[in-house]
């Protein structure tokens, strides 16, 4: 007599299953550190940003001899100060931002400028990004340094 094999095709339920958990746990662990990744890319543009509009601020005090206004902030770095002096001074170096713009942060808030007098009477100035919750003054503003003269 002759004996028939039998033969074992497709995979059983518990195979099946096996597979779509790992693939469920891989997409799991992509989708996390993707997430990380890019929540640190948006910080790092948004330190870049800052960077850039403080460097366009202290340009400003450089080439102007004082910093923007409290009153008008970085929009004197867009528009030729009242001043004629100061007016004539611009026009050969202004616009300060690039793209005649004030820079918005990864989260779509324009980046933040503040003018305060430090102890001794010196101007200190601060450029930074409200962070992704976009409030500006609590711990997630991108950076919290301070610049002065």
């Amino acid at each position: 007599m002759m004996r028939r094999m039998s033969r074992r095709t497709g995979f059983t339920l518990v195979e099946v299953l096996i597979v779509v958990a790992i693939l469920v746990m891989l997409a799991a662990g992509a989708t996390v550190a993707y997430r990380n990744i890019y929540k640190g890319a948006q910080i790092e543009t948004a330190m870049s940003r800052v960077g850039e509009v403080r460097s366009a601020v202290e340009l400003f005090h450089l080439k102007i001899g004082r910093y923007p206004s409290k009153d008008k902030g970085l929009q004197e770095l867009l528009t030729a100060p009242d001043d004629e002096g100061e007016a004539a001074i611009w026009k050969n170096y202004g616009p300060f931002l690039k793209d005649g713009k004030i820079t918005t942060d990864p989260w779509g808030t324009e980046i933040q400028y503040e003018l305060t007098e430090g102890d001794n009477g010196e101007e200190k100035f601060r450029v930074f990004s409200c962070g992704p919750n976009r409030r500006a003054g609590d711990e997630d503003d991108i950076p919290q340094a301070e610049g002065n003269n």
